[in-house]
């Protein structure tokens, strides 16, 4: 096997996280941290699909209101706290300790 293919296997290996932390290889659904769309309308899931905006209770209009916009919020947290870790680990100016560099 030449020596690039094996860089580039072992690259991808440290990649790919196969551990149970991956969500999207070990799935478990969380009371407020997910939401179950099997009984979605299945209308405005077309609509989504297709790239159009569509809110929650167009998604999921019997589910309880209060409820499901804690659920929202709860995502829409996460979302927000994953996307400012990945925008910190791709800042090149950017300690580990979140403090920036100050250029010389």
């Amino acid at each position: 096997m030449p020596a690039g293919t094996m860089l580039d296997e072992s690259w991808i290996e440290r990649l790919v996280d196969l551990s149970r932390r991956n969500n999207l290889l070990f799935f478990r659904h969380l009371k407020r941290g997910t939401l179950d769309l099997t009984n979605a309308d299945r209308e405005a899931l077309d609509d989504l699909f297709g790239d159009t905006a569509v809110g929650p209770e167009r998604l999921l209009p019997d589910a309880d209101a209060d409820r499901l916009a804690a659920q929202v919020l709860d995502i829409s947290r996460r979302a927000q706290a994953n996307r400012d870790v990945l925008e910190s680990d791709c800042d090149p100016d950017q300690h580990a300790d979140g403090e920036r560099r100050v250029a010389d």
